[in-house]
């Protein structure tokens, strides 16, 4: 138990940040609500070799029901009352699924809990929280929590978008504060490689533009699939320090890429803080059902003055 303390101290604090991790991760906290239904999909949980993964059940658990696929290839599973901390030795294989079942110390439904464990490139879970009923008091307050949060986050951007229509033309970028004397700067993007992809997208070339309160990264993409695509959503991270830069605004131009065609991604993010040789991640996705994504690596190769 002393172990365990120790172990939950440090996920609890974070105190050991992302330089711990072989390739950078983002840490993330997330809930999962069990399904009744065997049919259900299995909810999946993403591990990672070097960082600590805690499981946190709103019941208390059958300590020695605990079974765990491949256990040999895990550097640490402790068990407790209501957790369960897991990190591997080394990373899953891409697409590889191990098998994760716990078992309820009561008679409560459902009775266990099965898990996919997996490996992301670029995430990896710190913290689930696992809850057995969805209208449990719990996982009300959570939701409503998130809810509050998104609110918020809206109101911030309705005022970000209500200052950009105000600021028309050079004038107008001056008065919202947008252009300054430094002025803006400019280079190509060199793509490095390309993360994950169902071969259907492709980046290609693209460049940046940089202000001391913006930057824009604006870069093609071709669609090789066979159904029409737009970027919807986009995350953009420095693999260095495993910092997300903060996405304001994506636009696709046209707005669909048809197939066969290339089409032009534009991303408005918070001032990237540039370094020589820096590379960032960027993956885009779309709202359909079929969630077509691309991610790529790339850098800044060389700026104007």
């Amino acid at each position: 138990m002393p172990r365990l303390v120790a172990i939950l101290s440090l996920l609890l604090g974070f105190a050991a940040p992302a330089q711990s991790l072989p390739a950078v991760r983002e840490r993330i906290e997330r809930r999962v609500v069990l399904s009744g239904d065997s049919s259900a999909q299995v909810p999946e949980v993403r591990i990672a070799a070097g960082a600590a993964t805690l499981l946190r059940f709103d019941a208390l658990l059958q300590r020695d029901a605990i079974e765990v696929e491949g256990r040999e290839r895990f550097h640490l599973v402790e068990v407790g009352e209501r957790i369960l901390v897991l990190e591997p030795a080394m990373d899953l294989g891409p697409g590889e699924r191990l098998m994760l079942r716990v078992r309820y110390a009561d008679d409560a439904a459902p009775a266990q809990g099965v898990f996919a464990l997996v490996s992301h490139a670029s995430e990896v879970d710190a913290r689930v929280n696992v809850f057995r009923k969805r209208d449990s008091v719990e996982v009300l307050r959570a939701e409503l929590a998130d809810v509050r949060a998104q609110l918020t986050a809206q109101e911030v951007e309705l005022r970000a978008l209500q200052a950009r229509c105000q600021a028309s033309g050079p004038a107008g970028l001056v008065m919202a504060g947008s252009l300054r004397a430094e002025g803006v700067r400019g280079g190509r993007i060199k793509w490095e490689t390309t993360l994950k992809s169902d071969g259907s997208l492709d980046c290609v070339r693209g460049e940046a533009l940089h202000s001391a309160s913006w930057s824009v990264v604006s870069f093609f993409v071709r669609n090789k699939g066979p159904a029409p695509w737009k970027a919807s959503t986009a995350k953009l991270r420095s693999l260095a320090r495993g910092e997300r830069v903060e996405v304001v605004a994506v636009r696709t131009q046209p707005q669909v890429i048809a197939p066969g065609e290339t089409g032009r991604i534009i991303i408005e993010v918070a001032a990237i803080e540039e370094r020589a040789g820096e590379k960032f991640s960027v993956e885009l996705g779309d709202d359909a059902e079929s969630g077509r994504r691309l991610s790529c690596t790339m850098t800044f190769d060389g700026r104007s003055p």
